[in-house]
């Protein structure tokens, strides 16, 4: 599990996610760097599927908005209200095209990703 949380500073899921020697692709690659790893009881990899989640900035109205029937957005992005998404795949992270693109396009300033390890 990976997780990320820097209010201050937005950055790219990429950088968290595939690109470090730690990266989402690695850990379903070689489950062995997982703390914990005990032959007996770990599989060398992990391809079982993945799910990361993030919050981001949207100009939606937020419930409260919605509530009031107020159509102004404050100026300014630290006003918009916080959403939540998530993607998750039962397939294999490293030969996953969309989460590769979603992570080279999507800035957060908070996230979480996991690697799914089911198999017996």
């Amino acid at each position: 599990t990976v997780l990320s949380s820097d209010e201050s500073n937005p950055f790219l899921l990429e950088s968290s996610i595939l690109t470090p020697s730690h990266s989402l692709i690695q850990m379903s690659v070689d489950a062995s760097w997982h703390p914990g790893y005990d032959e007996q009881n770990n599989h060398v990899m992990n391809g079982d599927g993945f799910g990361i989640g993030w919050y981001y900035r949207s100009p939606k109205r937020s419930p409260a908005q919605l509530i009031n029937n107020d159509e102004s957005i404050e100026n300014g992005e630290e006003s918009l209200p916080r959403c939540a998404a998530v993607f998750k795949d039962i397939l294999p992270a490293w030969n996953n095209l969309n989460l590769k693109e979603i992570c080279a396009s999507t800035v957060s300033d908070c996230f979480i990703a996991h690697v799914r390890a089911a198999s017996p």
